[in-house]
């Protein structure tokens, strides 16, 4: 079983999963010579606690957001940048890659 990051902003009318494609890994050579947009995945609920915090920008006290990421990580903190872009306009929203 393979655990992939939503890349998509949440609330959208479609998932978006971002995978890298690696020499030796089965599952993502698969998905990326065989499963094609709007295909139908059958998939396993999402698990973890990985997510933007939020009390701290809805009490102000927030002056910007901060994401930091390394290598594949990039993936759930693009989901939560857009997010941030479409609920946080009036904060600046940083992205160290």
């Amino acid at each position: 079983m393979r655990n992939y990051s939503i890349s998509s902003k949440p609330n959208e009318e479609y998932l978006r999963i971002s995978v890298k494609s690696e020499d030796e890994g089965y599952v993502s050579n698969f998905l990326h010579n065989n499963i094609l947009e709007n295909d139908i995945l059958e998939i396993s609920p999402p698990c973890g606690v990985f997510h933007l915090k939020e009390e701290r920008i809805k009490n102000k006290s927030a002056k910007s957001i901060v994401l930091l990421a390394g290598g594949i990580g990039i993936t759930p903190l693009m989901s939560m940048m857009l997010y941030g872009l479409d609920a946080y306009k009036d904060l600046p929203i940083i992205l160290v890659y």
